[in-house]
């Protein structure tokens, strides 16, 4: 087998400059559905509706370089075991709100990875 490495050279090089330039926001939802999307004759019945457990943030430049940080949904055995939204970056976590996950304009925009958990 031969590898060419000058053309994934090239095929990095060119990802990079597509992924600069995509500056879209994501919204996010609560929660989604697939239900319209599921046979409705399935004997395993699952609910179909996902819940957002937590974001991947990443801020720089390219995938390639820059800073990821991360909002997740975390059970917090000091309030009896609720569940609370948590911002991590690197050591450091610090409890938030739920609109600081899916309002946050940057956030929307620095939207990496969404994990939604089926519910």
């Amino acid at each position: 087998m031969t590898i060419d490495i000058r053309g994934l050279h090239l095929l990095k090089a060119h990802l990079c400059r597509l992924l600069t330039h995509l500056q879209a926001k994501i919204p996010l939802e609560a929660s989604l559905s697939i239900n319209s999307f599921v046979a409705s004759n399935n004997e395993e019945s699952t609910s179909g509706e996902y819940h957002l457990r937590a974001v991947a943030h990443h801020i720089g430049d390219s995938l390639f370089l820059g800073h990821y940080t991360a909002c997740g949904k975390r059970t917090i055995p000091e309030s009896r075991n609720e569940e609370q939204w948590v911002f991590f970056d690197d050591l450091v976590g610090v409890k938030i709100g739920f609109d600081y996950v899916t309002d946050s304009e940057d956030n929307q925009i620095n939207c990496y990875m969404a994990l939604y958990e089926l519910k």
